[in-house]
C-alpha cells in the first residue's frame, strides 16, 4: 500500500504546474488585436495606440480615427502572433497531383515532369493564401453586472448601507 501512494506523490510532484492567474493585460504600441465589441458582433481588427491601467486607445484597420475601450468592457480579447502560408503543402499536393496525372508518353519520365509543374503551381498558390495566426488574451473576469468578479465589495457606510458603485 506504501509505494503505489508514494508512486502517486511522486508523479504528481513531477507534472507541471500551471495555473490561471488574473495578472494585468499589457498590450505594447502598434500590437495588432481583434476583439469583439459585444457578444454576438463580428471581429474587428485594430492596432493598439497606447494602454494606461485598463483603459486601451486602439485604431481599427477599416477607420482612422482612435476608439477607447476597457478591457474589462470586451468578452474577447486576441494578439496576432504573424501570418503563415501554405506554400511548402501546397507544393507536396501539386507535386503528387501532377505525378498521378503524368504522361508516360513523354520524353523522359513524364510523371516527373507533370509533378514538377504541379509543384509549381501549389508553391504559388500556397504563397498567395496566407493565414493570420491569433491567440486569446485573458482578459479580468466580470460579475454579472459587468463589474470584475474579484471579491470585491464596496465599504459599508454607517448606517448599513453600501457605498454606491463608481
Amino acid at each position: 500500500m506504501r509505494i503505489p501512494v508514494l508512486l502517486l506523490a511522486v508523479f504528481s510532484a513531477l507534472l507541471p504546474r500551471t495555473g490561471v492567474a488574473q495578472g494585468e493585460v499589457m498590450l505594447a504600441p502598434d500590437t495588432r488585436i481583434r476583439y469583439v465589441p459585444s457578444p454576438g458582433m463580428a471581429h474587428v481588427v485594430a492596432h493598439v495606440v497606447v494602454q494606461r491601467g485598463d483603459s486601451l486607445w486602439i485604431r481599427p484597420v477599416a477607420r482612422s480615427e482612435t476608439v477607447a475601450l476597457g478591457l474589462r468592457d470586451l468578452p474577447r480579447l486576441e494578439i496576432s502572433r504573424g501570418t503563415e502560408n501554405h506554400m511548402v503543402l501546397f507544393a507536396a499536393v501539386g507535386f503528387v497531383a501532377g505525378a498521378l496525372d503524368g504522361r508516360g508518353d513523354l520524353p523522359g519520365d513524364g510523371h516527373l515532369i507533370f509533378g514538377a509543374v504541379g509543384a509549381g503551381i501549389g508553391a504559388l498558390f500556397g504563397w498567395v493564401t496566407r493565414r493570420e495566426r491569433w491567440e486569446p488574451v485573458r482578459l479580468p473576469l466580470r460579475g454579472d453586472s459587468g463589474r470584475p468578479a474579484w471579491g470585491a465589495t464596496p465599504a459599508a457606510r454607517p448606517g448599513g448601507n453600501a457605498a454606491p458603485a463608481p
